[in-house]
């Protein structure tokens, strides 16, 4: 059973890959699974970690595995994904300390499906208050395989604020991946 998850995660990990989603696939994605549980030591600047991003999602979803890396410099970022309906929803946040410089949401779909009539939200709350809500323009064609949003937000949040990318479809959320905003 646990070979089998290790086999699936390795699997998600390389099919991220493959579509240019992540940098870099860790030899190592065994520690996902470590019988310790998570790590509570820091990387080093620049050392790729394997992590479950914090995400929403409806009864028995399951996020597959995504590769970050730690912040060099001061400067803070974080990426995560979750499946979606025939693919998956990435989504990332950029900035240093409490200020958050940019947010981004993907969404990618296997084999020929197109992605239509979409657009991404990304919002912040802090103490179960949103206090922060952009949405994207609304792209009424379709487009093949993946498509992105990025938003330039250049402003500060409370410590422990959470920052969520959402993407939708037709009017329905397909997938939406979460960060909490750290000093």
């Amino acid at each position: 059973m646990i070979r089998q998850k290790l086999t699936d995660a390795r699997n998600s990990l390389a099919m991220l890959a493959a579509l240019g989603l992540i940098g870099a696939v860790l030899a190592g994605v065994t520690t996902l699974a470590s019988a310790s549980g998570p790590s509570n030591s820091r990387p080093t600047a620049g050392q790729a970690v394997s992590t479950v991003p914090d995400t929403q999602r409806g009864a028995g979803a399951v996020s597959p595995p995504t590769t970050t890396t730690a912040p060099a410099f001061g400067i803070a970022s974080a990426s995560g994904c979750t499946w979606a309906p025939n693919g998956y929803v990435c989504g990332g946040v950029r900035g240093s300390g409490l200020k958050v410089r940019e947010a981004y949401v993907v969404r990618g779909k296997r084999g020929t499906d197109f992605i239509c009539d979409y657009r991404g939200r990304v919002t912040v709350t802090h103490n179960g208050r949103v206090i922060y809500s952009k949405w994207s323009s609304r792209h009424r064609g379709c487009t093949p395989l993946r498509a992105h949003f990025t938003f330039h937000i250049n402003r500060s949040f409370p410590h422990k604020s959470r920052l969520c990318d959402t993407f939708y479809e037709r009017g329905v959320r397909q997938g939406t991946v979460c960060f909490t905003i750290k000093r």
